[in-house]
C-alpha cells in the first residue's frame, strides 16, 4: 500500500502545502510516515518514508538539515515534510540538495497540525 508524493499533494486537505524542491522525485512512494523529534533521526529512517518535522532538533545547523536530506536518498525515502516556525525558511543550499537528490520537500503552512497532514494521507495509502 501506498501513494506517490505527487498524489498525495493533489489531495484537498494538502492543497495549501508547497512543493518548494525536489520536483524530480515527485514520483516516489510514500508507504509510511514518521515524525522527527531528536537531532539524530538517521538511524530510524526507513524507505519509502515521509518523514514530517518542524526541523525544531537542528532549527540551527543547516548542516545537520543537510545530513537528514542525503540520509533520505540513501535510503530511498519519499521526501520530507516541513512546519518552518521555528526552522525559517530553507535555505538556497538546501533547496539545491534536495533538487540534486530528487528528494521532494513540502513546506506545510503554520496553521496545519501534523494530523492535518497524516490522516488525509494514511487513509489514501490504505485505501491504495
Amino acid at each position: 500500500m501506498s501513494i506517490t508524493v505527487r498524489e498525495a499533494l493533489q489531495l484537498k486537505e494538502l492543497n495549501e502545502c508547497h512543493l518548494i524542491a525536489g520536483r524530480d522525485g515527485l514520483d516516489r512512494q510514500i508507504s509510511y510516515i514518521d515524525n522527527m523529534e531528536v537531532p539524530n533521526i538517521i538511524p530510524w529512517l526507513r524507505k519509502d518514508e515521509l518523514l514530517v518535522t518542524t526541523a525544531y532538533a537542528v532549527k540551527d545547523d543547516e548542516a545537520a538539515v543537510m545530513e537528514i536530506i542525503r540520509a533520505l536518498s540513501d535510503v530511498g525515502a519519499a521526501g520530507i515534510a516541513l512546519k518552518t516556525k521555528f526552522l525559517g525558511n530553507i535555505t538556497q543550499r538546501i533547496q539545491e540538495l534536495a533538487d540534486e537528490l530528487k528528494i521532494p520537500v513540502i513546506v506545510l503552512p503554520r496553521e496545519m497540525g501534523f494530523i492535518e497532514l497524516t490522516t488525509p494521507l494514511m487513509k489514501a495509502i490504505v485505501d491504495s
